[in-house]
């Protein structure tokens, strides 16, 4: 006979009550429980995904609740079936979340927006994309959707911070095994400006492909020597993928 748990995981419950003159603890209890992403079952009943950091974050509210005068239990808790699971897994659903974020993201103006304010904006909806994130116990697509716009956001944001720099391939481009030994002797090429991913990558090449590599610095708005091979532009041989 089947005991009906296949599928399902367990759960921690949190029941609490505090008296009602104590309002800033009530607030504050609150307000702890939202941070941690626990879905509401009813009034004083809170539920999060079993876990280690759930365990003990649960514990130590529970402990303080009974210290302002409150009473508190946590409890493990069982899906009799996969519906009663499923139920509980939409409680932690994200989708609005998420879509104000989108919203906001589609909202910024790379062109209208000042640069200080652009790179604030954008910093501040990769904090709360993050925050979200941690707290998204059981994601859907939606947390990928709009990661990668956020991404395309930042993306925008840096080409104008460092205007000319190359633009990342996708990260599931095709990456060949090529044999270094077929790479010696060579003249190496990339724009002048040399920042920080250009001379890592001269160092990188002279330290573990060609050992008797020469490299020439062209300007910007002029094409590269066609003799020489070229990184760390749009259009070398070796351009950047992924972030």
């Amino acid at each position: 006979m089947s005991s009906g748990h296949e599928g399902v995981a367990l759960f921690l419950v949190i029941v609490l009550t505090l008296p009602s003159r104590n309002a800033t603890e009530r607030m504050r209890a609150w307000r702890t429980l939202k941070a941690w992403g626990c879905a509401v079952l009813r009034d004083g009943v809170y539920l999060l995904p079993a876990g280690d950091r759930a365990q003990r974050h649960l514990d130590d509210l529970a402990a303080e609740v009974r210290a302002a005068g409150g009473q508190a239990e946590v409890l493990s808790v069982l899906p009799q079936i996969e519906e009663q699971h499923a139920r509980f897994c939409a409680l932690f659903n994200r989708d609005a979340e998420y879509a104000v974020l989108l919203g906001e993201i589609e909202a910024l103006d790379p062109v209208g927006l000042d640069l200080p304010h652009l790179r604030r904006a954008v910093r501040s909806l990769r904090r709360r994309y993050d925050a979200l994130t941690e707290i998204d116990y059981f994601p859907g697509p939606d947390q990928g959707a709009v990661g990668a716009r956020l991404a395309e956001a930042e993306a925008a944001l840096a080409a104008q911070l460092s205007p000319g720099e190359p633009q990342a391939q996708p990260e599931e481009a095709v990456i060949a095994h090529l044999d270094a030994h077929a790479f010696q002797g060579c003249l190496w090429t990339t724009r002048r400006g040399l920042w920080v991913d250009r001379l890592a990558s001269a160092w990188l090449i002279h330290r573990f492909i060609d050992h008797e590599a020469r490299f020439v610095w062209f300007p910007a708005g002029e094409p590269p020597p066609p003799e020489a091979i070229g990184f760390d532009f749009d259009g070398a041989r070796f351009p950047h993928v992924g972030p």
